[in-house]
């Protein structure tokens, strides 16, 4: 049976378990006509539910994994390679010992260290690949599905908890972001984690919450402004409330502080350009060239620009514009168009419940959910987002549409079948769209990487130097994926070994920036090994004696003896 046959019984397969789910769900959570407005409602069948939902969220994500997308982005490239430095040496590729920051490249945005940390036992066990760099990530998101099911089941009860993990379980965003591996898409993870623990409002459970909140400071740079925020405002609800006193605020504090404070000294040392000093064991560089600094709006303060971070917030979460293909499909939007209504109502219900609930505990939990919003929107008004910058507001967002959604079923039973049915019709397009106009059309520099990969396997650029024209302007993205499909020594790549070659890193890989007009006969030798894009290809052609291979809009390019003679 070829390929593309099992390929297409899979994705039936997979649409028809997603009908049979929520159909079982509509006819075992019919209690008299519609949903009960018990809080701690349960109904039979709700295992068999919530595995079903369970099975289509894996299915989904694990469908050609390590091949959709294809090719290799370079920051989840170079985080790989921190990863096996780190693992291998015990510092990074830049010699940093157990950095708390990764400082990438000098002309690049830095990167969290937590996916690094993640990777490791994983690299350890399966080897350096594509396949087990990413399976953290898928992982982490099939364990998120999970606490967002037990953290909507300890708010609102068993259905609602159904409902939320199965727009989970089909969320575009949080498919898309579990078969690849960013640094900063394990953050979302991590607070949901923390949230689940905070919510239950029990003080053993919230000092455990403050241990995973201080982990997230090790997932994104941008928890500098979205935990304080969110910990801030829950900790003067929860006073106000009387369900914690100064004595536990200050503890969660302590324990927080505690788990955070490398990454909290890495921001002072490079806010005030001091030198790098060491916590834990852990060093906390200094970054000189971090590219990330002007984004933040407290370092570039303007009103023209937070009005424009709050209009960018705006179009990304309530309008789903599109952003770019890394962190969603077109017309799909990352939790689908079409749930902006019932987000919209979803809020209005939950500020209604806080209005007139009686039950302070429910009421806690209530603001707590919307402090959980409120700081990914913070988020937005104090950087400017995209998708991926944002992507932690995309769980509560789940949970408040899912609210939405069981308030409108429950005042018009009949409007189920209308709301599966374009749930299903969403779901339905988006795996047409991912697993086949998008994969074919789509992918992180898959030409070079066939090329990087081939040219490595084949030895033909073995002793050689390789040469390459320039990508976007810049060497981050090139060094870092060969560097990932070569595994460079990073004592090779600091120059203190070379290969067994003899040339050192840095003059085995050079990178050349000018336009085809500009290059002059003695950039070209004999025996050497270029990469070169088709614009570039053509001049050689037209100039020099070569043997070439087509990976699509790369080439390799080996230059003949007979080639210091132009034609």
């Amino acid at each position: 049976m070829s390929l593309t046959i099992i390929n297409t019984l899979t994705h039936v397969a997979l649409i028809g378990l997603s009908i049979v789910f929520f159909l079982v769900i509509c006819k075992k959570s019919c209690v008299g006509g519609g949903f009960s407005e018990d809080h701690q409602d349960h109904f039979e069948g709700a295992k068999w539910c919530f595995m079903l939902i369970m099975l289509i969220a894996i299915l989904v994500r694990v469908i050609e994994f390590g091949n959709i997308p294809g090719g290799l982005n370079q920051d989840e490239a170079r985080t790989a390679i921190d990863a096996k430095a780190i693992l291998e040496y015990g510092t990074d590729v830049f010699g940093i010992s157990n950095p708390a920051w990764l400082s990438t490249m000098v002309e690049a945005n830095h990167q969290s260290v937590m996916l690094a940390w993640l990777q490791m036992p994983f690299i350890k066990v399966f080897g350096f690949s594509v396949f087990s760099i990413r399976l953290p990530m898928l992982i982490i998101s099939l364990l998120g599905l999970v606490v967002l099911y037990l953290y909507v089941r300890d708010i609102k009860g068993e259905r609602l908890a159904l409902v939320v993990l199965g727009l989970g379980a089909i969320c575009p965003y949080y498919i898309m972001k579990s078969r690849f591996a960013l640094d900063c898409d394990v953050f979302p993870h991590f607070t949901l984690f923390g949230m689940f623990f905070l919510n239950k409002l029990e003080k053993k459970y919230i000092y455990l919450s403050m241990v995973l909140f201080g982990l997230s400071m090790y997932c994104y740079g941008l928890s500098f402004v979205t935990i304080p925020f969110l910990l801030l405002f829950s900790a003067i609800w929860l006073y106000r409330k009387k369900l914690v006193n100064i004595k536990d605020i200050f503890v969660c504090i302590f324990i927080y502080f505690a788990t955070s404070l490398p990454e909290w000294v890495t921001m002072v040392v490079n806010a005030l350009r001091l030198e790098s000093v060491v916590v834990y064991g852990f060093t906390c560089p200094y970054c000189p060239y971090d590219v990330r600094r002007s984004d933040l709006l407290f370092m570039n303060f303007s009103f023209g620009q937070m009005i424009k971070n709050i209009w960018r917030a705006f179009e990304i979460v309530f309008l789903q514009n599109f952003d770019i293909s890394i962190n969603q499909i077109r017309y799909i939007g990352p939790y689908y168009i079409f749930s902006i209504p019932f987000l919209i109502w979803g809020i209005y219900k939950v500020f209604a419940k806080c209005k007139r609930g009686k039950d302070e505990k429910e009421n806690t939990r209530n603001v707590l959910l919307l402090l959980y919003g409120a700081a990914g929107l913070c988020t937005g008004v104090m950087v400017k987002v995209n998708v991926s910058r944002i992507g932690h507001i995309f769980y509560p967002i789940l949970v408040l549409t899912g609210i939405g959604i069981i308030d409108i079923v429950r005042r018009r039973w009949k409007s189920r079948y209308y709301i599966i049915g374009i749930y299903m019709l969403g779901f339905t397009l988006f795996c047409v769209k991912y697993f086949g106009g998008y994969r074919e059309t789509y992918g992180f520099y898959t030409d070079f990487c066939k090329a990087i990969i081939d040219l490595r396997d084949s030895g033909r650029g073995d002793g050689m130097l390789y040469k390459m024209s320039s990508m976007g302007g810049t060497t981050h993205t090139q060094e870092s994926i060969l560097m990932f499909y070569h595994q460079v020594n990073p004592l090779e790549y600091q120059g203190i070994e070379n290969m067994e070659d003899g040339i050192p890193f840095s003059e085995k890989y050079t990178y050349y920036f000018f336009s085809v007009s500009e290059i002059e006969e003695e950039y070209i030798m004999p025996g050497e090994v270029w990469i070169v894009q088709d614009y570039f290809l053509e001049y050689l052609r037209s100039k020099y004696v070569m043997n070439v291979t087509d990976y699509g809009t790369w080439n390799v390019v080996t230059v003949a003896e007979n080639a210091l003679e132009f034609e």
